[in-house]
């Protein structure tokens, strides 16, 4: 070939010429990409996500909706994306603890109560699996939280409709009135606002400045709801992931160790108020008012009963769901490792605090951001776990499922735009083993 002959060829004629680099062509391309994109989704590419966020929009407000029906409807939705279907073990831990909760029917002391509680625990694994299966690209992920989103606008709009609020309360006022829904529980609704609170921070770690604003916007309504139904714990865990927020931000903190300690720091405490310690420490330390009996409204009262009932069998309980149904104030222990070991056990509760882990930590080491944006989430949900009757929500489960796949949010390239550090390219070093697919230690693509 001639040195200054021009590099043509048939086949690829626009190897001959300059493509235009301007904004207009930009612009036009990448319209022309999003457009096409949209027209080559395939049917069955969108009804899985379109099932899901049925489910999604309407957990907030009507859970029993989604413990039944919308755990068919999520199953549908498994079934028609199972190509996208790719276990890793928090799945199998899930599934493990799913059938340890009916394995209990066995062994339980009431066995309607245990027979509830198995069918609850088994469509909160389903839509945690169906959910994970389903938000396994960026656009369907958000397609999903959007959907949550949604739920609990709705949710916050009924709180003022239905109780003909005519002013926003601002602040907690511990002596006032709890407003809620008919058919659903105050702290159902505040739990439920403070999930997809930590969701819209999840969210916030890839989104434009622009949209932060919105985001932050949304945090702000769901806070107005959750000081109307007027629950603490709801109003600790927001007040928990911003203080990690900012702490993350003051410090910035280069590698995960400092999640670690976060995790760890949370199981003992999760320990402690399962042996009692903090129970001893609070109690008669509590002023009480209208709505404070000076006990944590019943839970350090409650703590050592649960404890009794667990220590009776240590490594099986005495069935799931049964102490709500069988101690004498008819409440559950409002504690997760309380409610799980006094109804499955020692067992169960390990089975338990193997989801959390898989999913806290293994399921987001791909993640942006990874230390400030799983660290908010786990100190947000944290006290809704630790002081709240939280295990078989369909809101906790789907939360759960959506933050293992927050690793979509943001590609490679992005992660430069959030916070520096090594915390932004997550250590690779750990990958997540799958149970399905080609053999070896792999990532799931």
């Amino acid at each position: 070939m001639t040195i200054g002959t021009p590099l043509t060829n048939p086949g690829h004629r626009h190897l001959s010429r300059p493509h235009p680099r301007g904004p207009a062509s930009r612009s036009r391309s990448s319209s022309r990409t999003r457009v096409g994109a949209i027209l080559h989704w395939k049917p069955e590419s969108l009804l899985g996500p379109a099932l899901m966020s049925i489910v999604v929009v309407v957990a907030p407000v009507d859970p029993t909706f989604a413990l039944r029906t919308g755990a068919i409807i999520a199953a549908a939705a498994l079934v028609v994306s199972l190509k996208a279907l790719s276990t890793t073990w928090v799945d199998l831990w899930a599934v493990l603890y799913a059938l340890w909760i009916a394995a209990s029917n066995y062994w339980s002391i009431d066995s309607a109560a245990t027979e509830l509680s198995s069918i609850n625990t088994a469509a909160c694994v389903v839509l945690f699996i169906a959910v994970r299966t389903v938000a396994f690209t960026r656009n369907k992920w958000l397609t999903t939280a959007g959907a949550l989103v949604v739920g609990c606008v709705y949710v916050v709009y009924r709180i003022f409709a239905d109780n003909q609020l005519q002013a926003i309360t601002w602040t907690l006022d511990s002596t006032g009135t709890r407003y809620a829904l008919a058919n659903v529980n105050a702290n159902y609704l505040a739990y439920s606002l403070v999930t997809t609170i930590a969701i819209l921070l999840l969210i916030m770690g890839s989104a434009t400045r622009r949209n932060r604003v919105l985001l932050l916007g949304l945090c702000v309504v769901f806070y107005i709801g959750v000081i109307q139904a007027g629950t603490r714990g709801a109003l600790l865990g927001i007040t928990l992931g911003v203080a990690w927020g900012g702490l993350n931000w003051a410090v910035r903190f280069k590698t995960s160790r400092a999640l670690g300690y976060l995790l760890f720091a949370l199981l003992i405490v999760a320990t402690s108020i399962a042996a009692g310690a903090l129970q001893r420490a609070l109690l008669g330390r509590i002023s009480s008012s209208s709505r404070e009996s000076g006990d944590l409204n019943g839970r350090l009262t409650v703590w050592p009963m649960a404890r009794d009932r667990w220590s009776e069998n240590l490594w099986l309980g005495q069935g799931a769901g049964t102490f709500p149904s069988t101690n004498a104030i008819h409440i559950a222990a409002h504690n997760f490792v309380l409610d799980i070991g006094s109804g499955v056990g020692m067992v169960g509760v390990a089975l338990f605090i193997l989801v959390l882990y898989r999913a806290l930590w293994t399921e987001t080491l791909r993640m942006a951001a990874r230390v400030s944006l799983v660290g908010a989430y786990a100190l947000t949900s944290a006290p809704l776990l630790l002081t709240g009757f939280w295990i078989e929500s369909p809101c906790f489960w789907l939360g759960l499922g959506l933050l293992t796949r927050a690793h979509t949010l943001s590609s490679r390239q992005m992660t430069k735009t959030l916070e520096g550090g090594a915390d932004s390219f997550p250590d690779t070093s750990d990958p997540v083993r799958p149970l399905s697919g080609s053999p070896g230690w792999q990532r799931r693509p």
